[in-house]
């Protein structure tokens, strides 16, 4: 990843601009030393808060210690520094997903019907059995602990940074780079990449939702670009702090989950993984969770029970049928996604964008209406192929894009 800049400006000379501090988000003063602390808040000028726990069924008491509370100590961090400059808070745009009407999402705060600080105090005083016994309600009606802390999350810090050149960056669904380091760079199996390798190893055939649903993808380097642009127009336009951006590409240039699928059909047929388990397919999203599972079982599940059976007889491990049942149920966890097709306006990323010098546009590209879906999911799906399954891929930049 980091070849390119080791190659311009050399390794030694990396080295020197990088300060590593270990920290913990859940711990009094971040968990830093007070070495560190001090020399922090006497030195940075610009704060990116990007960390969380990104795990949709994370136990609520550890994701309001990371997600919630973890930002307000970053906050005070901020506040801490003596020549702060701007502050950038990433968030999601799925904070807003229990708005599932047709209504554009904006940009800005919507209204929340309890107090988040009492909330917070109400969980932390649970045992972590009365907690988990609780979640559910907590969380209602959101469909998991992640996208409800931080929800909490950007309600408390935006009332704790009126007096700071504080900025919130919402992206959608984070996918590989489109351009930088290279196209398809990816590194994990979150998000569309897991869907992509299950996919084309032959082991996912169906997904519950609604073919027609819109598929929020973002590409990482898109998101990184727009959290450095926010934070130096932050810095330099007072009158732009609070704002809030939403790197997404629903409202602008948007795909669906039918589309998805029909480049992955299309890219497995072109360019199959060499690792594939089973032949490569995938059906359109089943409506109904019924559907699916006859699907699933008929496609994934009864085909791994044999291939256990065959292990046994072998006197091998039986592994098949349980990774199976696995992928079975992230599908299910994903069913509140992939039935909703939100459209996030990104009128204010757009108008940023917009406002940059040419120069700047090109080193710091994050416009998403610049995405070529057919050559961005090409390079995708041979970048989950090369990066993740470690995959040679031989003249994938010549392979033909799928007609989305």
């Amino acid at each position: 990843m980091f070849q390119p800049l080791i190659e311009r400006d050399g390794l030694d000379t990396l080295k020197s601009k990088f300060r590593v501090c270990t920290g913990d988000l859940a711990k009094n003063r971040l968990g830093l030393s007070r070495e560190d602390y001090t020399e922090i808040t006497s030195h940075v000028t610009c704060v990116l808060h990007l960390a969380a726990t990104v795990n949709f069924n994370e136990r609520i008491q550890l994701a309001v210690a990371i997600n919630i509370l973890g930002s307000k100590r970053v906050v005070q961090l901020a506040k801490d520094c003596h020549n702060l400059s701007s502050v950038v808070h990433t968030s999601t745009c799925y904070v807003n997903c229990t708005r599932t009407g047709n209504e554009e999402i904006g940009e800005k705060i919507y209204p929340i019907s309890f107090d988040p600080h009492a909330l917070v105090d109400q969980i932390l005083d649970m045992t972590p059995e009365e907690a988990d016994a609780a979640t559910a309600g907590i969380i209602h009606p959101h469909p998991n602990t992640y996208t409800f802390t931080k929800f909490v999350a950007e309600h408390i810090t935006h009332k704790e940074t009126a007096d700071l050149p504080y900025a919130i960056v919402r992206p959608s669904i984070i996918g590989a780079s489109l351009d930088f380091p290279v196209p398809g760079w990816v590194d994990s199996y979150i998000g569309a990449a897991g869907l992509m390798a299950a996919h084309g190893l032959g082991v996912l055939h169906c997904m519950v939702g609604k073919p027609e649903a819109i598929f929020d993808l973002i590409p990482v380097d898109l998101v990184a670009n727009k959290i450095l642009t926010v934070a130096y127009r932050t810095a330099t336009k007072p009158e732009y702090a609070g704002k809030i951006y939403h790197a997404s590409s629903s409202t602008s240039n948007p795909i669906t989950w039918e589309g998805f699928r029909m480049a992955a059909n299309y890219h497995n047929r072109v360019s199959p993984f060499k690792n594939r388990i089973g032949p490569a397919y995938a059906f359109p999203l089943s409506r109904t969770g019924i559907k699916f599972q006859i699907l699933h079982y008929t496609t994934s599940v009864a085909p791994a029970a044999l291939a256990d059976f065959v292990a046994y007889a072998r006197g091998k491990k039986m592994k098949n049928v349980s990774q199976t049942r696995m992928i079975g149920k992230i599908v299910r966890s994903l069913r509140f996604f992939t039935s909703h097709g939100w459209k996030f306006s990104n009128q204010n990323s757009l108008d940023l964008s917009d406002e940059l010098a040419l120069e700047d546009r090109q080193s710091f590209p994050d416009d998403p209406r610049r995405i070529y879906w057919a050559f961005y999911l090409t390079m995708y799906f041979q970048g989950v192929r090369m990066y993740l399954l470690k995959e040679e891929v031989d003249n994938y930049e010549h392979l033909p894009f799928a007609t989305l």
